[in-house]
This record gives structure tokens, sequence and C-alpha cells, in this order.
């Protein structure tokens, strides 16, 4: 496990709840991503993409405005959309340096199932963590010998 990106991203899932404390999760997106505008962009899984997909389509099915850039925690949105005018290329090589403690699974399986890795180890860390939590303990009151 190889851990050196954070989670950049909040799911855009207006339901989602899979953070610890069950509001929307964070999760890594890279910039090539949001480019593609794929699911991995805007949510933390496919079932939370696929629903905020529908979100959209109600929202504009219903004339509403919607925000639909994502909810980057690393960039405003003007830098969000100034990834639409970069060349793929170019976005490809930032996210292989961005990701390059994953050098070796990217030259094996590619960009966008290392992304699926981050996230994994991303979890894993999380959850490691959330177990080696020591319960707090309440004060005694002292005892008093007789």
């Amino acid at each position: 496990m190889i851990i050196i990106v954070k989670a950049n991203t909040l799911c855009k899932n207006k339901n989602c709840t899979k953070s610890k404390d069950g509001s929307r999760k964070l999760f890594y997106a890279c910039i090539y991503c949001v480019k593609r505008q794929n699911w991995r962009s805007v949510a933390c899984s496919q079932e939370c993409g696929i629903e905020y997909f529908k979100q959209v389509e109600e929202a504009r099915s219903q004339n509403q405005e919607i925000d639909t850039l994502p909810d980057r925690t690393d960039m405003t949105k003007a830098e969000v959309k100034e990834i639409f005018n970069k060349p793929d290329k170019e976005l490809i090589d930032e996210s292989k340096a961005e990701l390059s403690g994953y050098k070796d699974d990217i030259d094996e399986v590619g960009l966008i199932n290392v992304v699926e890795k981050v996230n994994q180890d991303l979890d894993a860390v999380e959850n490691a963590n959330e177990s080696q939590k020591v319960p707090s303990r309440r004060k005694r009151k002292p005892t008093t010998e007789k």
C-alpha cells in the first residue's frame, strides 16, 4: 500500500452518506478524470455516480440550474474550469506525476485503475486509523481508604 496523495473531491451525490460521520465522502480523483467527466470525477462510488447523474437529469428536466463541476478541495471552481482547456496528454502526465508512487501499477493496469487503487488504499488507511482509536475512559473518582 502506497499513500502519497490525499482525498481531494467531495461526492456530489446529495444523498451520499459514505463518510465515517454519515456525510458526503471525500475521495481522490485525478485531473484527467475531471476532463473526461467520468463518474469518478464527481462521485465516491459508481452507485453514487449513478444517483448523482439521475439528480442532474431530474434538475435539468425541471429547468433548474445545476453545478456539475466537481467539488474539489484542492482547487477553486475557476481552476477546475481551466482543466477543460488543457490537452489530454498534459493532464495525463500531471496525473501520472501526482501518482508517481504508483508508477509500476500505472504501467501495468493504467491510470484509471490506479485511481481506484488509490481510493481503496485511502479507505484502508481510514479504516485502520478508526480501528486503532482507543475508547476514551471516564475518570474514576478517587477512592479514600479507611
